[in-house]
């Protein structure tokens, strides 16, 4: 597993679905931040995940080096 790789399990917490949806929009939010305050060479694209899980990621945020290979695979995917 990736050292980039953060998890939050609440366990047995009782949340509703909009508490849910409010703490995933914060983790995203301190995710740009930090990442914006760290700076980078390179340029990053953001996914977030919210409305439907992305392999196995249900919740959280993506954050990938917007290279060449992540053009032609997001082209491939989308059909552009």
């Amino acid at each position: 597993m990736s050292k980039n790789v953060f998890t939050v399990d609440l366990g047995k917490v009782n949340l509703e679905d909009d508490h849910r949806s409010a703490i995933n929009k914060a983790i995203q939010t301190a995710v740009t931040n930090e990442l914006a305050k760290i700076g980078h060479d390179e340029q990053l694209a953001f996914i977030p995940v919210r409305f439907r899980p992305i392999g196995p990621i249900l919740q959280g945020i993506i954050a990938w080096p917007l290279d060449d290979g992540f053009i032609k695979n997001l082209e491939q995917n989308l059909s552009i």
